[in-house]
């Protein structure tokens, strides 16, 4: 299977105040890590969608139409999909969902019963389902999983696989939400 990265860096940050792509932690933007942490976990430099790299076809429409413009400008046959604002993603997480063996459209960690699909491996299948939902005017990535094949992996399965779920999928939506991140895990 042709495997590649995807980064999202869309959105407008309304509730953190400014573009979280921008956010330094350890010298470092959450962008400039997301990116060297997909190239060592995939062997290859990530898409970046949204801001200057590749504009969403599409505007307005949230995190689906940053998934559909990636599945336009790549050819593989499966995408490794991640917003730019988990603090705390590791490269053990995108290995383990760009290897997991299941066939499912969508494979994609759950913490706490909350999925998480802006980290997950999507395949290229799901492109027709993704443009007809936006096509109609439905933008929700929850709804639009509900007619998609997918495999969940639950935290005591990324657990026994030596991966924190908890600090790599922690996603930072409000400032006090990366002052807790850097409390938690002293970064």
């Amino acid at each position: 299977m042709v495997l590649d990265g995807v980064i999202l860096i869309g959105g407008k940050s309304r509730r953190f105040g400014s573009n979280k792509a921008n956010i330094t932690i350890a010298g470092k933007t959450l962008l400039e890590r997301t990116r060297e942490l997909m190239h060592t976990a995939l062997g290859t430099p990530p898409i970046i969608v949204g801001g200057d790299q590749h504009s969403d076809k599409r505007s307005d429409v949230g995190p689906l139409g940053g998934v559909e413009t990636a599945f336009e400008i790549s050819s593989a046959d499966a995408l490794v999909i991640v917003a730019c604002d988990m603090p705390g993603l590791s490269a053990e997480l995108i290995q383990y969902l760009a290897k997991h063996p299941s066939q499912s459209t969508v494979v994609m960690p759950r913490v706490n019963d909350y999925p998480h699909p802006l980290c997950a491996r999507w395949c290229r299948n799901a492109k027709e389902t993704i443009t007809s939902a936006l096509d109609e005017g439905r933008h929700s990535v929850r709804e639009l999983l509900t007619r998609l094949d997918v495999t969940i992996v639950d935290a005591s399965e990324l657990i026994a696989h030596q991966i924190n779920p908890h600090q790599s999928l922690f996603n930072v939506n409000h400032p006090a939400d990366l002052a807790h991140y850097q409390s938690k895990y002293r970064t």
